[in-house]
């Protein structure tokens, strides 16, 4: 038997209570997927969130104590007073330790390839800016201080630092 036939022969008052039921099924259906959609774009957002924006807020640290570090490695090195130099260096520390800190929160929001290659060269640079700098820092212990402060005022040092 057809289904329209099968409705023809249900009276008015139930052909509209089923209308009215299909249409509530219906929207109610859609409403559910609706919530679901959204619950999933609200776990992305959050997972957006999470790895870019607070990445990229580690990574601003990580920008703000590379300019500390520098000062500090150059305050060491200009200076002929041992308690400066003791305190620069105190200071080269602490923003060392804040730098790596936040380096290493930044590394595990870091996934997108040129990013992760970025941060490798950014990890290399540093490197070889710290190995300069306590170069520096050795030689004007050493009492060279022309020395260490044509290394830590040189082009090799200063393209190092706007590099990094």
């Amino acid at each position: 038997m057809n289904s329209t036939a099968l409705l023809e022969r249900f009276s008015l008052r139930r052909k509209l209570a089923l209308g009215f039921a299909v249409l509530l099924a219906l929207s109610l259906i859609l409403g559910m997927q609706s919530l679901r959609i959204q619950s999933e774009l609200k776990h992305d957002l959050q997972q957006l969130y999470n790895k870019d924006l607070i990445g990229a807020n580690h990574l601003q640290e990580v920008r703000v104590q590379l300019p500390h570090i520098v000062q500090a490695m150059q305050r060491a090195v200009a200076t002929s007073s041992a308690d400066t130099r003791i305190d620069s260096l105190r200071q080269l520390e602490v923003a060392k330790q804040q730098l790596q800190e936040s380096l290493a929160l930044a590394e595990s929001t870091v996934y997108r390839t040129k990013n992760l290659e970025r941060l490798a060269e950014f990890e290399l640079l540093l490197k070889r800016i710290e190995a300069m700098g306590n170069e520096a820092i050795e030689l004007a212990g050493q009492g060279r201080q022309g020395q260490a402060l044509l290394v830590i005022n040189g082009d090799e040092f200063q393209y190092l630092d706007d590099r990094a």
